[in-house]
């Protein structure tokens, strides 16, 4: 399994794992303002973005606004290996898409063990199971996603939970 044989990334903090277009349509924007609220109480947390796009600017402008710089790391584009190994490493991913038509990333997080924290997105809801192997909020709702994110970090056994689901899960693709 392609899966399988890709190690995880060495990462010296725990981090929330996003890989995406950075469109406004992907909605990263949201992810950022959610971290933005969860960041005091679990400081030691980062949020790593894999990805390209249009929106850059805003999104490093939005990191630069809430003084999360130093935990904030943008990669770029990056190969199918290593968000593979981000994904093992992650402690959840986020996929808060304002519109969505596939799913793939959502199948490889679950197929890594990694929980999927997303919007009710059609692609997303399809691609996951709610409350089994992912948390999902509505669509554009930074309230849901911060949520959904300070539920995940403050509760390892649902992050436990959630992982050996996805792997189970991800396999019926």
């Amino acid at each position: 399994d392609a899966v399988e044989a890709v190690a995880p990334i060495v990462y010296e903090f725990p981090f929330i794992f996003s890989c995406r277009r950075l469109v406004w349509s992907k909605g990263v924007d949201i992810a950022v303002e959610a971290f933005s609220r969860v960041a005091t109480d679990f400081p030691k947390v980062h949020m790593i973005i894999a990805g390209e796009g249009e929106e850059y600017g805003n999104l490093t402008q939005l990191v630069n606004h809430y003084n999360l710089t130093d935990r904030v790391k943008f990669l770029g584009t990056i190969s199918w290996e290593e968000s593979i190994g981000w994904l093992k490493s992650a402690n959840f991913t986020v996929v808060p898409s304002r519109a969505e038509g596939g799913g793939l990333i959502n199948i490889e997080a679950q197929a890594c063990g990694c929980p999927v924290i997303g919007s009710r997105a059609a692609g997303i809801a399809e691609y996951t199971k709610e409350n089994e192997t992912s948390l999902l909020f509505d669509v554009g709702e930074v309230d849901g996603c911060f949520l959904k994110m300070r539920a995940l970090l403050s509760d390892e056994k649902l992050q436990q939970s959630l992982s050996e689901n996805g792997k189970i899960y991800a396999k019926e693709f």
